[in-house]
This record gives structure tokens, sequence and C-alpha cells, in this order.
């Protein structure tokens, strides 16, 4: 998914892909409080995360196949379109 435009993102992507971002990071890559990403676990929505040793963290690869997999902006079905 191209960068949205103004702001930069807050956290560039890693440079290690086997390393995995805590969901401070992954609220500042996504630009998303931690309050909805928190959210989105409980109601089964958002990018697949783990909870290792009671640590919450996503797998940088799961994150970019979730976020590729979202609709993106004139690419969906208009609403009220017959």
């Amino acid at each position: 998914m191209p960068a949205r435009p103004g702001k930069p993102r807050a956290v560039p992507a890693p440079e290690t892909p086997a390393r995995k971002a805590t969901p401070a990071e992954l609220s500042a890559y996504l630009r998303k409080s931690e309050g909805t990403l928190a959210n989105w676990r409980s109601q089964g929505k958002g990018p697949r995360w783990t909870k290792p040793g009671g640590s919450i963290l996503y797998d940088w690869a799961d994150v970019y196949a979730w976020e590729a997999s979202q609709p993106s902006g004139g690419e969906g079905i208009r609403r009220g379109a017959a």
C-alpha cells in the first residue's frame, strides 16, 4: 500500500523482517491509537497478533499482508451505485 500523503510515518519499515512490532510501534506505523488496536484485537479485526510470554506482538509480514488486504480509495464499490 503506498504511503499516505502528508505526514511521514513515525516508524519506518523494519530492517530485519523477522523482528516483531509492539502495539506502540504498530500504533505509530498505522497512525491508530493503541486503544484502537486493543479494540480490534477484542473484535477479531486488524492484523494477526501473538502473545508470547504475556506481551502482545505483531509480525511485520502479517501487518503488511493485512494492510494489503484493506480496500483503498477509489477501488471499492461505491455506495448507492446501481
